[in-house]
């Protein structure tokens, strides 16, 4: 098993939607089927302890957003489990390289995105500090 996954961290288990922060830098965009067919991007991020693969949103989404990830950005990104998913979900992203950030999903897991990929979402004011939230 990853040694950055959520599934590591003992106050993750049994918890639908425990989250958790990965920081470190994006090394390498995908994407998976996702909801609704819709393909979501991924991210392949490089921690300190290893990688970890996190479903994101559509490639819509980021179009929509001007919202940009790059291979090689230092990114922080709020995760959690939806059950029978894979890999986990970003809950908000901060890019740490071009500081903005943007909320992917509800705080209860929804995307903030229609069933035809058109993003109803918002930005983020503040950088992400959740004392409640692992530290990876």
């Amino acid at each position: 098993m990853n040694p950055a996954s959520p599934d590591l961290d003992p106050r993750n288990k049994g918890q639908a939607h425990a989250f958790l922060i990965v920081t470190g830098s994006v090394a390498g965009l995908g994407h998976v089927a996702g909801e609704g067919g819709l393909d979501l991007v991924t991210a392949t991020i490089r921690t300190s302890n290893g990688t970890v693969s996190v479903g994101l949103a559509p490639a819509s989404v980021f179009r929509q957003s001007g919202f940009m990830l790059r291979e090689g950005d230092r990114v922080a990104m709020r995760l959690f489990r939806i059950p029978a998913a894979e890999p986990p979900r970003a809950q908000m992203i901060h890019n740490r390289t071009t500081e903005k950030s943007i909320r992917m999903r509800s705080i209860r897991g929804e995307p903030l995105w229609d069933g035809e990929g058109r993003w109803h979402g918002g930005f983020c004011v503040h950088g992400m500090d959740d004392e409640n939230a692992s530290r990876r």
